[in-house]
């Protein structure tokens, strides 16, 4: 735009993230040039991030996960006050990222054994960072805030009572972490096991019954059909059953 001479102050309106290019210089056609002023004003940023507090939907913050047939979907709650975005992330206890949770509840029935930790995060814009296997401290935001729990909700995920720790030992599972191709190994009677695949939000990926013996192996290939992720494998015979954990990268 182009004002010869301006009887009042000139206000162009602007779009966010965009560069311009401001000239200003004096025409002497139409006299002496003067003083001029750039100002530049915007309206005001009102973004907080907060992490709060989290716990479940029954407030607490511990929970044991007895698995068995029956489904073990626990919910969360943040106290959080913030209209930024916010996301729930389990983690190992190693704080290293299992998953970013879709919603605010997970069933930890098809979970691999072990101990997880249920982080809340707000922030601003997207999520980067937050892949699995990588620490959570390291996770950030596109935008302009962020801000991680000041605490966790621990989930312990254990073999229900009469289900043996012999039967975990029964099974193994390589190459660990791997790109989808795993082989099964198996020491125990022999029968018909059947195995599932279940990925974090409890999702059947994949489904097969198998003959195994003591001492067998079964190779299965499920690349290119898994994403990048933390799966659970469950299986299960006559001589027991376990859930072992599968990494994907």
């Amino acid at each position: 735009m182009c004002e010869t001479p301006p009887d009042a102050p000139i206000e162009v309106a602007t779009d966010p993230f965009t560069d311009y290019l401001v000239r200003v210089y004096s025409n002497f056609t139409f006299g002496n040039g003067g003083q001029f002023s750039i100002c530049l004003t915007g309206a005001d940023e009102n973004l907080i991030c907060d992490g709060g507090t989290v716990q479940t939907g029954d407030g607490f913050f511990t929970v044991d996960i007895c698995q068995d047939a029956e489904a073990d979907i626990v919910d969360f709650l943040s106290t959080s006050g913030s209209a930024e975005n916010f996301d729930f992330i389990l983690t190992d206890d190693n704080d290293l990222i299992v998953a970013v949770l879709v919603g605010a509840s997970l069933d930890f029935n098809s979970a691999p054994i072990g101990a997880y930790r249920v982080w809340g995060v707000s922030y601003n814009g997207a999520l980067q960072g937050a892949d699995p296997g990588e620490p959570i401290s390291g996770v950030t935001a596109s935008g302009f805030c962020l801000d991680l729990s000041s605490n966790y909700v621990q989930v312990n995920v254990e073999i229900c009572d009469g289900v043996t720790e012999g039967g975990l030992a029964a099974w193994g599972l390589f190459p660990n972490p791997g790109n989808g191709d795993f082989t099964i190994a198996y020491s125990g009677k022999e029968g018909l096991t059947a195995m599932e695949v279940f990925d974090m939000n409890g999702r059947l990926m994949h489904s097969e019954s198998i003959a195994m013996g003591n001492g067998g192996r079964y190779a299965l290939s499920l690349a290119g059909e898994l994403a990048r992720g933390v799966y659970a494998v469950r299986l299960a015979n006559t001589g027991g059953r376990a859930n072992l954990r599968l990494v994907v990268q």
